[in-house]
C-alpha cells in the first residue's frame, strides 16, 4: 500500500533526475561548442589555434624525399 507521500517523494525524485540530466546535458554543450574568435582578414592573433587535425601534403613530402635522396652520394 502507499504511503499518504509517495506521490510527493516521487514527483521530487523525478524533478531531481530531471534537473541532473539538464545540468550534464548543457555542461556537455558548453563544452563540445568550439570557441569564438573575433579576428578579421589581416588581423595577428594573440591566441594560439592549433588544428583539430593534422594533414600530411603526400606530394610535398615525396619532392622532399626526392631532394634529400639526390643529395646522398
Amino acid at each position: 500500500m502507499k504511503t499518504p507521500g509517495s506521490k510527493t517523494r516521487a514527483a521530487v525524485n523525478l524533478l531531481f533526475v530531471f534537473v541532473a540530466i539538464t545540468i550534464m546535458v548543457v555542461t556537455v554543450y558548453i563544452g563540445a561548442t568550439p570557441r569564438q574568435y573575433d579576428l578579421q582578414l589581416g588581423d595577428i592573433s594573440s591566441y594560439d589555434i592549433s588544428a583539430p587535425r593534422d594533414f600530411a601534403d603526400e606530394a610535398e613530402t615525396v619532392r622532399r624525399a626526392l631532394v634529400e635522396m639526390s643529395q646522398v652520394p
